[in-house]
């Protein structure tokens, strides 16, 4: 019953909007939620909601009269100012399996495609009606950060790679002792890397070689393509360990810091 009324209400809103919808076409709307109103001791940024909450469960709304209102609901949202938005709550649009659009919000403003618009009760109370009149399942991992923050193009495995292979092509650094390091950069929205930090570990008296190692992989990443997002933000930072010469078995940047 409570379905039956949600979609009468869907549908007169659809009817009675002016605003336009989206032009992209969704067969699945995904939402994952914290709760509404936090106190953050920190800002979270949109790329590491899910980590940082722990997040394991999602809501798929798949009626079309639902996802052609949640649409419409996020076009009618007036421009807001807010620049540092800590979020609540993370939607995706996907269509055919494929990520369209992300918007994140928390109770006060909306990101949606890079821009900042006021929330409103409307929209917090279609999306809590929602959570109520839809099952919840276990996140679908396509659609999950990685533990890195922002996404290299070919994922994190692949970002491995193409480090230690860029590195394998300098000659005289072929014979460098085993190294550690710890990357961290922002990213443009574009997906270029910015502000670069990298530091040795457990290095403190670095040869004339790991100084080389260091000069180059400092280039390399400068370089490394980032996923693009619009709804980046400076806060969204890239994190990660590494370590040359390579071990493959210990790819996986969690294993990294322990190595």
């Amino acid at each position: 019953m409570l379905l039956k009324n949600l979609k009468i209400y869907c549908l007169l809103f659809t009817i009675l909007t002016s605003t336009k919808i989206y032009s992209q076409n969704f067969d699945t709307v995904v939402i994952r939620y914290h709760k509404w109103g936090v106190e953050p001791t920190h800002i979270v940024p949109c790329i590491k909601f899910e980590r940082e909450y722990g997040i394991k469960k999602e809501y798929k709304i798949t009626e079309k009269a639902l996802t052609d209102s949640f649409k419409n609901l996020l076009g009618s949202l007036k421009k807001g100012k807010e620049k540092r938005l800590s979020v609540e709550c993370k939607i995706y649009f996907i269509n055919n399996g494929e990520v369209k659009r992300e918007v994140c919000l928390n109770s006060k403003y909306v990101m949606d495609n890079g821009k900042i618009r006021k929330n409103n009760p409307l929209l917090i109370s279609f999306i809590n009606r929602l959570m109520i009149t839809h099952s919840s399942s276990e996140c679908d991992k396509r659609f999950y950060p990685s533990y890195i923050g922002n996404e290299f193009e070919g994922g994190v495995d692949s970002l491995y790679s193409y480090l230690n292979n860029e590195i394998n092509k300098i000659n005289k650094l072929s014979n460098v002792e085993k190294t550690r390091f710890l990357i961290r950069c922002n990213v443009s929205k574009k997906g270029k890397s910015n502000n670069i930090d990298l530091r040795f570990i457990k290095c403190p008296s670095p040869n004339n070689s790991q100084l080389e190692l260091y000069k180059h992989l400092y280039n390399i990443i400068r370089k490394i393509k980032w996923k693009s997002n619009p709804n980046r933000t400076k806060l969204d930072i890239s994190e990660f360990y590494f370590i040359y010469p390579m071990n493959r078995n210990y790819w996986h940047p969690l294993n990294l810091r322990t190595q």
